[in-house]
């Protein structure tokens, strides 16, 4: 399990790759190829249902993929929110019981 050095030191990756360059570019060429593969699923005049099927597939699974850096994020923030929350209620229970022995 990864300690809160290491999560954060991810986050950090994470932030930089979401802001790189080469990934903005990557995923407005990804954004770009789903409008194309939607206005191609609707000009077709007759269609199985199978490449529809596969197509709303490669269009989700894209748009998944360009969220991925956003969605990651936002989940280690809350872990990290969470996880630091936590470590201040047991840093502060030993102080709570001590207190309360006294009494």
């Amino acid at each position: 399990m990864e300690n809160l050095a290491q999560k954060a030191e991810r986050l950090k990756q994470l932030k930089e790759l979401a802001n790189h360059p080469g990934w903005q570019h990557m995923a407005e060429v990804m954004k770009n190829e789903i409008v194309l593969a939607a206005f191609s699923l609707a000009e077709k005049r007759k269609i199985d249902q199978y490449e529809v099927e596969f197509q709303r597939g490669a269009m989700w699974a894209a748009r998944r993929t360009v969220e991925l850096p956003a969605n990651l994020i936002a989940r280690l923030e809350s872990e990290l929110t969470m996880e630091r929350a936590m470590e201040s209620v047991r840093n502060a229970a030993p102080q709570t019981s001590a207190t309360a022995e006294k009494e």
